[in-house]
């Protein structure tokens, strides 16, 4: 059993304490010997050594799409309170793991257990830390202990973070980012339990050691949906529609390409959106309010960017989280028509629409080949870099099966 952060190994801690032969405990946290001294003092101290790294060759390839720019987040006056682990970030803390990736392994292959049956690994939903490990560390033991019944339990519980109150954006975009990570990571869409409380978690997990208790619900994915989808409702409500702030909050959550939490009811949603778009049915593109193909919806999908871009994005991101029950139809109706675009041939498109599809490809290729010669670095190349391949794919895909001629 492993416990990932400061809660995640709170808890693993206490089962350790009451149970100590159902299972060879292990925490991490910031503190572990394998991180020596990376973690101490003010974000000045350790985020220049983690962007060294970053740009070396030792980093993954796509670092620069998910770490983002760091120099905005150092502070020149170390009298301020800026202490590094209480203002980072998950994209932060997994560049670190990555960072010291051979001393977690030896780390690993050192515990007593060589074989282990059951491996259960336990994280805050809303924390920086064991949200941004749990990903690439169920993977290892995935592909380490193939055989293993591999479980992720992530606790929602919002009292076991003390800053929940101050700083609970910061919490709710950890959260919707793990969240959707474990519906399109491959090891944690079968692996993860969303629990509510930490008696939950230890019951849970001390089951799960037994075989007591029973592998991942059928009903999970919907479960975190819905998890999803009142976060990002709470987001809303307590800090207004997205802003452009808020988007720059929610993007500096994450710790992984934007294109690796897609999921396919996503690119259907980006396929209606782009059609919708091609067809010249998108009335106002800050709301994105749109007519159907037959004109009979009107009322419009309700998801606020102050581009085109996130707004699509968000509208991908996001599912059917906002609106009256007239919105949510025609969210329906834009994602019936995506799903059409992406998986029918003959798809009925317009010529005028064919022909701003072909325009929008070549549009896109022409950013994307800017951004790879950015040598920059910025934040937008990276997004671009990650995103326009996707929406490339997308586009080609609804061109083909309409019986045009796609780039």
């Amino acid at each position: 059993m492993i416990g990932l952060g400061g809660s995640g190994s709170s808890i693993v801690r206490g089962l350790q304490a009451v149970s100590p032969s159902a299972a060879s405990y292990l925490t991490l946290d910031h503190d572990s010997e394998i991180f020596r001294s990376c973690f101490d003092g003010f974000m000045v101290d350790v985020l220049p050594p983690i962007r060294e790294w970053a740009r070396s060759s030792e980093a993954p390839e796509d670092i620069h799409s998910w770490l983002g720019d760091l120099p905005h987040q150092l502070s020149p006056l170390q009298e301020l309170p800026d202490i590094f682990l209480r203002n980072t970030t998950r994209s932060v803390m997994r560049a670190a793991l990555l960072q010291h990736i051979t001393a977690l392994y030896a780390l690993f292959e050192g515990q007593p257990v060589a074989d282990p049956e059951v491996i259960v690994l336990v994280a805050n939903v809303f924390g920086s830390t064991g949200t941004a490990w749990v990903g690439d560390i169920a993977e290892y033991c995935h592909a380490r202990h193939p055989y293993a019944k591999l479980h992720a339990i992530l606790v929602n519980d919002s009292e076991l973070n003390n800053f929940w109150r101050a700083r609970s954006i910061k919490h709710e975009t950890n959260a919707f980012w793990i969240l959707r990570e474990s519906l399109t990571s491959p090891t944690l869409l079968r692996a993860t339990h969303v629990v509510d409380s930490i008696d939950e978690a230890a019951a849970l997990a001390l089951g799960l050691l037994s075989r007591r208790a029973a592998d991942t619900p059928r009903d999970a994915q919907r479960v975190t949906t819905e998890l999803i989808n009142r976060l990002v409702h709470k987001i809303v409500d307590s800090h207004g529609n997205f802003a452009p702030w808020i988007e720059q909050e929610i993007l500096g959550s994450r710790c992984r390409r934007i294109s690796e939490c897609m999921s396919d009811i996503d690119r259907f949603a980006l396929a209606g959106a782009i059609v919708a778009g091609a067809e010249r049915r998108i009335v106002d593109h800050r709301n994105l309010t749109l007519r159907s193909s037959d004109g009979e919806i009107s009322s419009g999908v309700c998801l606020v960017g102050h581009q085109y871009w996130p707004t699509t994005v968000w509208l991908a991101l996001t599912h059917n989280s906002f609106g009256n029950e007239n919105q949510k139809l025609a969210y329906e109706s834009l994602l019936a028509e995506g799903r059409r675009a992406l998986t029918v041939s003959p798809f009925r498109v317009s010529a005028e629409g064919r022909g701003r599809l072909l325009e929008f490809t070549t549009r896109l290729s022409d950013r994307l080949a800017e951004a790879r010669e950015d040598s920059t670095e910025s934040e937008l190349s990276a997004l671009i870099r990650d995103l326009y391949p996707e929406l490339m794919k997308i586009t080609e895909s609804i061109l083909e099966n309409a019986g045009g001629n796609h780039l």
